[in-house]
Parts: C-alpha cells; structure tokens; sequence
C-alpha cells in the first residue's frame, strides 16, 4: 500500500496524524534516556538516579508500541482505548509540569520551551479528534467479539493496580519512594503516575466498552513493558537500597503484564470450526534461520566448553557451566526445526513465549556486563548483532502469522491431567529458579548446584526461565498433537545436560544433598521428557484418522 493511500484510508488522517507524533516524540525520548541516562544534555531535566531515567524510557518504550499497534489499526473504533490513554496522559502531563517547574528551570530555557511545545501540540489535537471521532464514529458500539473472563479479570487487576500506584505517585511521591527499590524524584514519580492513571482509563474504557477486537491493540504491550519493567532493576543494582522491597517492584511488574494473558489464544468453537491456520512460509523460514545460527553457539559451547576465551562472546570459567548453555542452545535449535517442521500453526507455536523472553533477557544481560564480553573480537560483536536482531525479528514473524486467517484445529489427542500437572510444576519450578537467578543473581546463586558468577548465573537463568515458560505452554496446550516440537526439544534438553554432567562430574560437590537433588532432576526431567515424545509421537500417526472422523462428524 502506498503512503498516499495508507494515508488517506481507514483512520482519518489526523488521528493518525496525533498517533505519529506520539510516537516521534517518545522515540527521541527512548534513546535519551536508554542511551544517555544521568545527561544534562540530552534530556529537558535531570533525572537522577539512572534507574529512574530507565524507567521513564520504559514509560516512553510503551508509548512506542502504542503508537505503532495504533497506526496499524484499520479504523477508529479499534484505535480508540490507545487514544483514549494519549489524550489523559497528554493532558495531564502537561498540566503537572506547571507544578514541577523547577528541575525544568535548572536547564537552559529551550528545553522546557522543547516540551511544553510537544506537549502542547498533543493537548491542542488529541481531545479534539477523540470528541470528534467519538461523535462521529464511537459510543457504546455493539459488541462483535466479547471479551473472556480472563481478559477481563487481566485487565481489571492491571487497571486497579496502576489506578492505586499513580494516586500514590501523584499525591506523594516521597512516601511512595518507601514501597520503591530506589528514591524517586518527584518530577519523575508524578510523570511515572500520571502515565499509570492514563493507563488504568484506557483500560476502564476497553472493559467498558467489553470487545475484544477493540480491546486488543491496547492489551498488546502489555508483555513488553511488565519484562522492560522488571529487567530495569538489574541495569542498576548498585542504586538498590539496601533491604529494598524488589519483590513488590517485581509483583508491579507482574501486573503490568498481566494482560498479556489476554493475548493467548481462547478456545471457542468458532475458532475450532475455522479452517486451521497454517504456519506462514515466512515464520518457518525464519525459525531454520535462527536454527542455523543458534546451533554455532550450541556446538562450540557443548564441543569445546574449555575453549570460550578464542571460540565464544565472553569467557565461561567453568567448563560444566559452558556445556550447560551449550546444551540449551542444541535443545533450542531442535525446538526451531520441529516448529518449522508443523504446518499447522497450532502444532507449531510452541517457541513463540520462550525465544521472547531469552532473546529480550539476554539482549539485557549483555548490556549489563557488556565489559566482560570479547568486544575487541568478532565473537562480542556477533553476539552483539545477533540478540540486537533476534527479538525485534521474532515479534516481526509473530505479525505476519497472527494475520493468517483460520483458527486452531479440534484436540485429537488430549493430556491426561496428570500428564499437564507435571508439565505445570516443572514449568513452575524452572521458572521460579530461572527469574530469581536472572534477576537477583548474587542473591539466588546458591539455588545452583555449582558455583556461578553473575554473568553466568544470568545467562543460565534465562535458559532456564524461558524452558519454564515452554512447560507451562505445554501444559496450557493440553493436546499430545500440539506439544510435539516441546517434547523433543525437552528430550533433547535432558540427555545433552546428563551428559554435560557425566563430563565433569568433578564441578558438583557430592557430598552435598543440591548436587545428588540436581541428578535426580534431571533424571525426572528425561523420564517426563521420553513420557511426553512417546505420546507426541504416537498422536502424529493418528492425526489422519482423527481429521477423518471430525469431518464426517
């Protein structure tokens, strides 16, 4: 489609027009703050600490994403929750900044003229174009999609957390300081509250208004910001006060992305009845090329876990420690070619929540301790490169195939419950271990059998976190058919980390009850595993019998 044309179908070009200006200006914003936090330069006032400064560009992140799953709607009504939340935040943030003057002032005089004008524009256009489509296009239109009660209950709690935390923020930023990891200026936690309000009113708006289809775009960067959120604390944990509540920071981060859950698919029998949507050519070319690069790192951890000084981004002390990851890595390119290998998106789909949250944490892992990694050498700057793309490319691939028309074929080979709860508490368990050692890894390290400095335990908690998140898909899933890509990747998975084990079984303590638990786990973990691919594998030969007998009946 051309500009012209894009510009002047679907929604009208000055909503469109108020959506790219929010997202010009939150661009500007997102590489001030993520790039040069503390700056007097490149920011309208001074935010200190540099945790806070990262926390704002989360905020500015977010109205990215907005701006952008806005633009790409077709009409008014599925763009008006987003704009429901510019035109409150763009109101209030303005009329909060002539309370907050001060830090403003402290900078030259064309900065503060530099926000207030872009502020400014917003307040002129936003209220005016959301009255006018409102009048025109909106009101409490008939509901084609109704909303389940999960995205509903997800949107509720995420609505009453933030109302809660921005009136705290707005009315006293000080106090609420006492319930944060860090100090909050007050500038800052007024704007942070402000955003939040804006929030829980778009969200109000979209339970009011009770579709799903109108109610998504919002719903949609909710994942996004709850991990940006909870990845900001470990980019600086020299500003985290001692005895600190980081775990009430990370349950607000939780909420945040609470809606998230919205997202996944429901199983409604207009969705079975469809034809099943097949996985896009694009995604499955995608996937054997991320297989084809992630097996590199996996065969020169696993081969020569001694050798990661010449052969890797950084260097693995511990050799067991590098054939871990390298481990992780050969089971994740098993998982990429059996996706591949489904032609139905159902049976495919696998790899989406786990490639997400390695690819996102580890990107941050890297900036984290970029000084350990080989810079000065092609290896650190592969690395680089690789997780620079590898997020942004997975959402990409995620587009294209949500936009394939279809639904999700009926379960030909159910789990027994047993078969899901099992799935579920090890899920469970990896992530739980998974995110502490992620996020708090001088703290969890002693969750690990064997000794871990912070890069390591990092890295090896995302591996471990986004397996968690891949057992609990699988259990979610609940059919054998739709869970065979997982089940051999966690075949996989079991044997390679056995053997990795059996190479160096001197780096465990054994006179220790971690070291014999961890074997046991592991020997759990392949029994469950074999369990699972045996019926996986048994459910393929019976797929065409099943179709069969689903179409005559």
């Amino acid at each position: 489609m051309g500009m012209n044309r894009w510009w002047t179908t679907g929604q009208h070009p000055w909503v469109k027009f108020v959506e790219l200006f929010l997202v010009a200006n939150a661009v500007a914003a997102v590489f001030s703050l993520g790039l040069a936090p503390g700056s007097e330069d490149w920011f309208t006032w001074t935010v200190v600490p540099d945790a806070s400064a990262r926390l704002l560009a989360v905020m500015y992140a977010n109205a990215v994403v907005l701006g952008v799953v806005a633009l790409r709607q077709p009409d008014w009504a599925r763009a008006r929750a987003i704009f429901v939340l510019i035109t409150v935040f763009a109101v209030a943030a303005t009329t909060m900044t002539f309370f907050q003057l001060d830090p403003f002032l402290a900078h030259p005089w064309y900065h503060l003229t530099y926000w207030l004008s872009g502020y400014a524009v917003l307040v002129a256009t936003a209220p005016a174009v959301l009255v006018w489509q409102e009048r025109k296009h909106g009101g409490r239109l008939p509901v084609g999609l109704p909303m389940t009660p999960v995205q509903r209950a997800t949107g509720a709690v995420a609505a009453l957390v933030m109302a809660g935390a921005a009136g705290a923020l707005i009315v006293d930023p000080g106090a609420f300081s006492s319930l944060w990891p860090w100090r909050i200026a007050p500038l800052t936690g007024r704007l942070l509250g402000v955003w939040l309000a804006a929030f829980a009113v778009a969200y109000a708006w979209a339970l009011w208004d009770g579709d799903w289809r109108r109610a998504r775009p919002l719903y949609l960067a909710a994942p996004v910001t709850g991990l940006l959120l909870a990845l900001v604390p470990p980019l600086h944990a020299g500003a985290i006060e001692a005895g600190a509540p980081l775990g009430a920071y990370y349950v607000f981060a939780a909420a945040i992305a609470l809606p998230g859950l919205g997202l996944l698919p429901a199983r409604t029998a207009a969705a079975q009845a469809a034809q099943p949507r097949e996985t896009n050519p694009a995604v499955r070319a995608g996937l054997l090329a991320i297989a084809g690069v992630i097996v590199l790192l996996g065969l020169s951890l696993f081969a020569a876990p001694g050798e990661t000084d010449r052969l890797f981004a950084w260097t693995i002390g511990a050799p067991l420690t590098a054939a871990f990851l390298g481990a992780s890595y050969l089971a994740s390119t098993t998982l990429a070619v059996a996706c591949a290998a489904e032609r139905v998106w159902a049976n495919g789909r696998a790899f989406a929540a786990p490639y997400l949250i390695a690819g996102v944490a580890l990107l941050a892992v890297t900036f984290i301790h970029l000084g350990e990694f080989h810079m000065d050498d092609l290896t650190g700057w592969a690395w680089l490169t690789l997780y620079a793309i590898f997020p942004p490319a997975i959402v990409v691939l995620l587009g294209r195939q949500m936009r394939a028309s279809g639904g999700d074929p009926p379960a030909t080979a159910p789990m027994p419950a047993s078969a899901r709860g099992l799935l579920a508490a090890q899920g469970a368990v990896m992530a739980a271990v998974g995110a502490a050692l992620a996020l708090a890894p001088h703290d969890a390290a002693a969750l690990w059998p064997w000794p871990l400095p912070p890069l390591a335990a990092q890295a090896v908690g995302v591996f471990v976190l986004a397996q968690g998140a891949l057992l609990l898909t699988a259990s979610r899933e609940g059919d054998w058919g739709r869970v065979r890509p997982a089940m051999l990747q966690y075949v996989v998975l079991a044997t390679l980390h056995l053997v990795a084990l059996a190479r160096f079984p001197d780096t465990l303590d054994w006179g220790t009850a971690g070291a014999w638990l961890y074997l046991a786990w592991l020997v759990g973990v392949l029994a469950t595993a074999l369990y699972g691919a045996r019926h996986a594998l048994a459910a393929r030969r019976r797929e065409p019998a099943a179709r069969a007998l689903a179409q005559v009946a």
